[in-house]
């Protein structure tokens, strides 16, 4: 039987131990993690937790909708037994009627309900560092390999948790374009979260600087086997600026010392797919669930 709970009635002990034993384990579907992300999370349950999946509720001017929540790329579905089709079916399925509109990411194997007309792949890259060696630029594409060569001409210093993510977030808002139509909760969950994960130890923040300048830097989470890049920026007083390679290369050889997976977290836009790609990676493929529950004067107003 599949139960519906609020997060004061969920036991965050069993749940934990679902996700850490299930095979497509995330660090996003951990109960602490889901707490910063979306203090408000809700679940439903299959038997004694057996297989879980959360649900990142919201509410506005009445509604109750899913939504997938900053720095979460992907949840869905959790169990150390096998997740077959009819088990994903039965839990969409399971999704409380009074959630009027479901827009939410899932990280299965196999394809999330039988109505495809609410179904979208999307497209997440990953690099095995596992078996990285000194000659990891072989495995770089032509462009990588001038940009780093460029940039190691300009003597650059990098440094591991120098600075704070305060010191990143202004580094996004000056060379991002878009930075000024996100919302300050969006910077103000990414402060919280980090700071939560760097008491677990489990955060980095890699930065460069070039003759004192700190030209960009990046912020990565660590868990079990993998290391997910999760967020950066750079500045835009720095002429002709491509710190990012120098961070990654960095990052990509430090990590496979101790880990198997560099999560480039993205993407479908063809721009950063081409840039992360350049690095070997491979895409690895999600899906994204919409259902428009809403009333059809509801509806209007959504569009």
């Amino acid at each position: 039987m599949i139960r519906y709970l609020k997060n004061s009635e969920i036991d965050k002990m069993a749940w934990d131990k679902c996700i850490y034993s299930s095979p497509n384990s995330k660090i996003y579907a951990y109960s602490w993690y889901l707490d910063h992300v979306c203090p408000n999370w809700r679940a439903l349950i299959l038997d004694d937790y057996l297989c879980v999946m959360p649900l990142t509720v919201k509410k506005k001017y009445l509604i109750h909708y899913l939504y997938q929540p900053f720095f979460c790329q992907q949840l869905g579905l959790y169990s150390h037994h096998l997740i077959t089709q009819q088990t994903i079916d039965l839990f969409i399925s399971s999704i409380p009627k009074n959630i009027n509109y479901i827009d939410i990411s899932i990280a299965q194997q196999v394809t999330p309900h039988t109505r495809t007309e609410n179904v979208t792949s999307r497209t997440n890259y990953e690099l095995n560092i596992q078996s990285i060696t000194d000659n990891i630029i072989n495995v770089y594409n032509s462009n990588h390999r001038r940009n780093i060569a460029k940039e190691n001409n300009k003597h650059p210093q990098i440094n591991l948790n120098e600075i704070g993510i305060s010191e990143v977030v202004e580094l996004f808002k000056c060379s991002n374009k878009a930075a000024k139509k996100i919302k300050p909760s969006y910077f103000q969950q990414l402060t919280s979260l980090s700071h939560f994960l760097k008491q677990k130890k489990l955060i980095d923040i890699i930065s460069v600087q070039y003759q004192n300048k700190l030209a960009g830097a990046a912020v990565f989470i660590k868990y079990q086997d993998r290391v997910i890049f999760i967020f950066s920026g750079r500045s835009n007083s720095i002429e002709d600026n491509h710190s990012l390679f120098i961070i990654l290369d960095y990052a990509i050889k430090k990590y496979s010392k101790s880990f198997s997976t560099l999560d480039f977290e993205g993407s479908d836009d063809e721009n950063l797919a081409r840039f992360y790609s350049g690095f070997g990676a491979i895409s690895k493929r999600y899906y994204r669930y919409q259902n428009n529950r809403l009333s059809p004067i509801l509806k209007i107003f959504k569009k």
